[in-house]
């Protein structure tokens, strides 16, 4: 697929992966529409970063973990610009608790945010590629921690890796349709999001367990989903992006060893 003048959808874009995702996709001239619920100026410089490299975008701040409001984000997205050839589907939540402590309402709130947004953001962006026999692209941002086992992090891990499973369905199911569906799998990257854990001396630590003794950037996993999405004969594959992360016998902090 040659990305430009591409229409996309990218959700979750006002800061880290999802931000590296949507600059990415603009240097190689894509349009786009933004969403994010931030209420922060956050958006619009994502927005205005995207727009010098010369392509149209534009903000929708709605929350991706309402299902309700799902289908108007995906049909303003359409009006915005006039179709959707790209969906890159981005939100999650963590609530931090061991199994022991950790509520069942705080569990499924987890799977409901992570899971269910991607499922409800899909289906609908699904649904309007087959009206209009229009085929497309999806891409959902997994997680190598899906994959690992740590503590107090059980409900994100679990809806992680049950979100890889999700887009091996809808690969299958929306084959016939001409749309592409897979995972990107980050590992340990630098995002607002991961440096909630600590300081610098703390992600310092955490980067220095790793292979390459460092995270990887939010443009380097926007760099590698452009290449998903570009590929014509890739379906149903999750592409691991952790530096050798989940090679290693990684624990995610020095309290997580005890």
């Amino acid at each position: 697929m040659n990305l430009q003048g591409k229409r996309a959808l990218v959700t979750g874009a006002a800061r880290g992966i999802g931000r590296g995702i949507a600059l990415a996709l603009a240097k190689n001239g894509v349009n786009l529409v933004l969403n994010d619920l931030l209420l922060s100026p956050d958006l619009e410089i994502t927005a205005e970063e995207a727009r010098a490299h010369g392509v149209e975008c534009t903000i929708i701040r709605e929350s991706a973990f309402n299902f309700q409001l799902i289908p108007e984000i995906v049909h303003r997205a359409e009006f915005e610009l006039g179709g959707l050839d790209i969906l890159v589907s981005n939100p999650a939540k963590d609530i931090a608790g061991y199994v022991t402590t950790l509520g069942p309402f705080d569990f499924m709130e987890v799977l409901q945010a992570t899971v269910g947004s991607h499922f409800a953001m899909g289906q609908a962006v699904a649904k309007r590629m087959i009206q209009r026999s229009s085929g497309g692209r999806m891409v959902f941002t997994a997680s190598v921690y899906g994959r690992l086992n740590r503590k107090k992090h059980v409900g994100y891990d679990c809806a992680k890796a049950a979100l890889e499973q999700m887009m091996r369905v809808f690969a299958r199911e929306l084959a016939e349709h001409n749309i592409n569906v897979n995972a990107i799998v980050p590992g340990f990257t630098d995002t607002p999001g991961e440096r909630r854990h600590g300081d610098e001396a703390k992600l310092a630590e955490i980067a220095g367990g790793l292979p390459f003794g460092r995270g990887a950037t939010p443009e380097e996993v926007g760099e590698m989903v452009t290449h998903i999405i570009a590929a014509d004969y890739m379906t149903g594959s999750s592409v691991v992006l952790d530096g050798g992360m989940s090679l290693a016998d990684y624990t995610y902090s020095k309290e997580e060893r005890k």
